[in-house]
């Protein structure tokens, strides 16, 4: 070999590494979820066996913060011992600011969001540590999932339990939850928490990489990236989204490579293009698809 292309080979070694070490630091971000405990007591168990699930599956990482009316009705110590948080704050007890420990989290997930604190929210207002976090997370563009079954008027353990709100009241909890979807928080039920954490956080990881949402986790590994295509006498394509010299090595010369619309090709696979007459062609009916 070459020391051209033994420099190449080098070079993509570095680049694989390196994409390697952005997506394990892209995903460790988003893995840092805050669960904020509004008080709401329908459904919180359920979501809180939910989320240690997520958990064991995942790799997610807690930090809890609850509100004081959540530590007085919940069950604090079945909710450190599920969630096994690196850090469990009730209201002010903390060091952290409920603004700070929002901004640190990749993501917010309330397990049960009180109908009080949908209004709050709602409203822009806030009156707990838990719901400024919540606030401020929105504000910051952060991924912001709730479980309704505590705020909804039409839930039925709600019902089953004795509640009956007048139609107007019912109307402005239901028009609360929708100011909040407008917001752009992801409701959803504590039966079907976990299902939405998981959809939420795959969409997310999948935006920082820049890749579309498909079946496929976005980051399962690097490699997958920049994998070389395999050789064709006249035409190849490329299915990876970074096109590297050794993968321009590996083709005849004279031939055509297809690339996906939004694959990068490094100054080094540009050269190898040009002196081996290997021409390079965005893969527009992929982009159709």
């Amino acid at each position: 070999m070459d020391i051209q292309g033994m420099c190449a080979e080098a070079l993509e070694q570095v680049v694989r590494e390196v994409a390697a070490r952005v997506v394990a630091s892209i995903k460790a971000q988003q893995d840092q979820a805050l669960v904020v405990y509004t008080g709401a007591k329908i459904g919180y168990a359920t979501a809180t066996e939910q989320l240690a699930q997520l958990r064991e599956r995942l790799g997610l990482s807690y930090t809890v913060l609850m509100s004081e009316p959540a530590a007085r009705v919940l069950d604090v110590d079945a909710i450190d011992e599920a969630l096994k948080p690196a850090d469990l704050v009730i209201e002010r007890s903390g060091s952290k600011s409920a603004e700070s420990m929002a901004r640190d989290a990749g993501m917010i997930i309330v397990p049960a969001l009180t109908a009080n604190s949908c209004a709050h929210v709602a409203g822009c207002m806030t009156d707990s540590a838990a719901q400024a976090a919540i606030v401020e997370g929105i504000g910051l563009g952060r991924d912001v999932v709730a479980s309704i079954n505590g705020c909804c008027p039409d839930n039925a353990d709600r019902v089953n339990l004795g509640f009956s709100f007048p139609a107007p009241m019912a109307a402005r909890m239901r028009e609360n939850m929708e100011v909040l979807r407008s917001y752009g928080v992801n409701l959803t039920t504590s039966e079907g928490l976990a299902a939405k954490v998981e959809r939420v956080r795959a969409r997310r990881l999948s935006a920082l990489l820049g890749q579309g949402v498909t079946g496929v986790s976005a980051c399962d590994t690097a490699a997958q990236a920049c994998a070389p295509v395999a050789p064709s006498p006249r035409q190849a394509e490329f299915a990876g989204h970074v096109v590297g010299a050794q993968t321009l090595s590996a083709l005849p010369e004279n031939s055509t490579l297809l690339i996906a619309p939004d694959a990068l090709v490094t100054s080094l696979a540009q050269d190898v293009a040009a002196r081996r007459s290997i021409t390079i062609v965005k893969n527009e009916r992929e982009a159709r698809a």
